[in-house]
């Protein structure tokens, strides 16, 4: 395993479990904050390990999840803004500037 996912597994550990320890300890919204973090984390693990067109998937919930993590420190939660559109466009974007790699590759995990 290589030794950023090593890293990556763990900041997500270290994140989530904080997360559900020491919500009580921490400031307001620490739980929200680091589940996003726990996430993005998560979320770049299952991207670096798929390729192939589960590799494009995994990116386009790897984009996601940082729009969570972003919406979370610096936007309201609650409110649909302008950083939700934004995320749909790149989503948007990718897929489509890697429609040919997707559809030429095989569907098959390379763990």
């Amino acid at each position: 395993m290589r030794l950023q996912i090593k890293i990556l597994i763990v900041c997500y550990c270290i994140s989530i479990l904080s997360a559900h320890s020491l919500f009580p300890f921490l400031w307001e919204g620490a739980y929200y904050h680091l589940t996003a973090f726990a996430f993005v984390f998560l979320t770049r693990i299952v991207w670096l390990l798929l390729s192939g067109s589960w590799g494009l998937v995994a990116l386009v919930m790897h984009v996601t999840a940082c729009n969570n993590l972003i919406d979370e420190l610096f936007f309201d939660p609650l409110l649909m803004d302008w950083n939700e559109y934004l995320t749909l466009l790149t989503s948007v974007f990718i897929v489509c500037y890697n429609k040919r790699k997707w559809k030429k590759s095989n569907t098959s995990l390379k763990v």
